[in-house]
């Protein structure tokens, strides 16, 4: 049976922005530009969470529980897996599909290629994984388990932090689903420029929610500090998050169940053009694919792919064309 998507009314009381963003239980950082909210007081916080992700696109979290030490395997790995020929980590990709997998400079934004961003995308959890089989690296490669373990630890953790504050926010849904993708951005050769200032072109993610962890930057393989002006801007906002904090940001998914009470984030990654690499990775929060989606009020940007009625799995199948 096809399922309809609601929207209950203590998410409504959630979405009421009459009150300015109060000023309690998160702290303003002096290295950063953002403001982080405790995960210990997240409970407490709610309206102000509310109304930032509507004003800013994202909330920074710090204090989850071992996510420093849960992060730091994930970036190593990462790093050894872009350190192998594309030979080897074309093992590692699909034939027929990018939606599980390894998959390097295939995407498409507004007419330009991301050509050094590579993706490895797995989902998350035994149910999703029996609907769309991972692809995980060759156990003939030395790191293959430990890659598998640090990506899933990591990413786990991820959806089930996104998990307990979509309720707080009045979004609570049946069925989630996570998938996960680990990204690296290539250095750009010297003297090299295909015309795309950006590792990562202007979008606004589909699904409903993205976590995501700050940013590693590597040069002549060493760890450095991030680059002026490069990284992820949200809202053309450069952000500066710290190594502890985990962001989330909101899917036109939020955007089109609350009616933009909250407002889906355009976000892009600028490069750094002098031999950096950068890695990171995101976590996607999906609905029931059954699910029927409806809005009250619809942003140009999604006419053309959004009808009323339609279930969320046309809703992705539409929102995948944009980056063919």
């Amino acid at each position: 049976m096809i399922k309809k998507l609601l929207i209950t009314a203590s998410c409504l009381t959630a979405l009421t922005f009459s009150m300015p963003c109060a000023a309690t239980n998160f702290t303003a950082d002096t290295e950063t530009n953002i403001d982080i909210f405790d995960y210990e007081s997240l409970s407490s916080s709610v309206a102000s969470m509310t109304q930032y992700l509507h004003n800013y696109g994202f909330i920074a979290i710090r204090g989850v529980p071992e996510y420093v030490e849960t992060k730091a395997p994930l970036i190593k790995m990462a790093r050894a897996f872009a350190a192998q020929s594309p030979e080897e980590k074309a093992k590692c990709t699909p034939k027929d599909s990018f939606s599980t997998g390894w998959s390097d400079g295939i995407e498409v934004f507004n007419g330009k290629k991301d050509s050094y961003k590579g993706s490895y995308y797995a989902v998350i959890g035994e149910e999703a994984e029996k609907a769309l089989p991972n692809t995980w690296p060759p156990e003939t490669w030395e790191h293959a388990t430990a890659f598998k373990d640090a990506y899933l630890a990591l990413a786990t953790m991820i959806f089930e932090t996104g998990k307990e504050i979509l309720p707080l926010l009045g979004l609570d849904f049946d069925n989630l689903s996570g998938k996960g993708r680990m990204l690296h951005y290539g250095a750009i050769p010297e003297g090299e420029d295909d015309g795309n200032p950006n590792w990562c072109s202007v979008h606004r993610d589909h699904g409903l929610f993205t976590g995501l962890i700050p940013a590693t930057y590597v040069k002549d393989g060493q760890i450095v500090p991030k680059p002026a002006g490069a990284g992820l801007y949200i809202r053309e906002k450069e952000i500066k998050a710290p190594d502890d904090v985990m962001l989330f940001q909101v899917g036109e998914m939020i955007d089109l169940v609350t009616g933009q009470g909250i407002i889906a984030t355009p976000h892009h990654v600028q490069k750094a053009f002098d031999g950096h690499e950068r890695f990171t990775m995101a976590l996607f929060f999906n609905i029931d694919p059954e699910h029927q989606l409806f809005s009250t009020s619809v942003d140009d940007e999604y006419k053309g792919r959004f009808t009323q009625g339609m279930t969320y799995a046309e809703w992705c199948a539409a929102s995948y064309d944009r980056y063919k």
